[in-house]
Formats: C-alpha cells, structure tokens, sequence
C-alpha cells in the first residue's frame, strides 16, 4: 500500500491470480477492499457474524472520548466510570496505544492503573483478580494485566458497540 498526499491511499490485492487496484481516502479503500472480499468470498461475512475479530478503528471511535492517549504512550482517562470499565478502558488503550507505536508494551501495572483511574490499589487488585477470571483481562506477570478480545468485546457492548455476534 502507498500513501500519496494527492490521491490519498492506493492497495492493490493479488488473490487467487487477480488483481484488483483501490485508490482513496484510508477509510474508502478499506471498505471497499472488505467488500471485495465479501463478495469474492461469500463464506467471509457468514463467519464474520460468528467469529468476533475486535475492529481497531471501532475500538479508536468509541474510546477516543474518553481515553487520551499521549506521545509518549501515557494514559488519561477524560472522565470518572466504574473500576472495572475504568480498568478494561485502560488496558484496551494501553494495546491501542502499542498498535500505533506509542508504547512498547500492551501490559499494564496496576500502579499504572492506579494513577490512571485514581482508584486504591487495593480496589484495583480486586477488579484485575475478577476481570481475570471473567476472562477479560490476562495476567501477565506480576502485577501486570492486558486486555482480552473478550475483555474488548465487553468494553465495546459497555460503550454501545456495534452489533456482536
């Protein structure tokens, strides 16, 4: 894919011996690469409606009211909401954060979620050790959580999401 200031984003896709060109803003050229394969393979949209695949630029949408993230990767949230939204908003944000290169780990402290949220560490464990076991968060040493694609799917339907399977 080339970026060009003038025509905006150009794809080409190869796929089984056919080639087929977008040219558009980044927005246009993704729906219309995501319709081309949905009708160049039927099958695709039947299992997108039972697979959940966490959509990024929807993730970013619904998020970005509420999250800010800095060029440092630092968090911040906009507004006060429960510790266990809080906590998923966190470490959602924190792998967005690494996804578009301003921070290095998706993992999160829970000294970091406690500054963040401003929130007791004792409050803060507890909700990481449930979130853990509903499966929405992953431990991954100690002390350190990221987020899940169930952990998303939950924060997405928290936030109004779209439709999920």
């Amino acid at each position: 894919m080339k970026l060009s200031e003038e025509k905006g984003l150009r794809a080409k896709l190869e796929l089984d011996g056919q080639s087929v060109e977008f040219t558009g803003t980044p927005d246009e050229v993704v729906s219309a690469i995501l319709k081309y394969l949905s009708q160049a393979y039927p099958a695709l949209s039947v299992v997108k409606k039972l697979v959940f695949s966490p959509d990024l630029a929807e993730l970013i949408e619904k998020v970005s009211s509420i999250l800010s993230i800095t060029d440092t990767g630092t968090l911040m949230v906009k507004k006060d909401m429960a510790t266990e939204d809080g906590v998923l908003l966190v470490t959602s944000g924190a792998d967005l954060a690494t996804k578009i290169g301003k921070r290095n780990d998706p993992s999160v402290s829970v000294e970091e979620l406690v500054l963040t949220l401003n929130v007791a560490e004792k409050t803060v464990r507890n909700v990481c050790s449930l979130l853990t076991k509903q499966g929405d968060v992953v431990r991954d040493g100690k002390g350190t959580y990221r987020i899940s694609p169930t952990g998303v799917y939950h924060l997405l339907t928290r936030l109004g999401g779209g439709e999920r399977p």
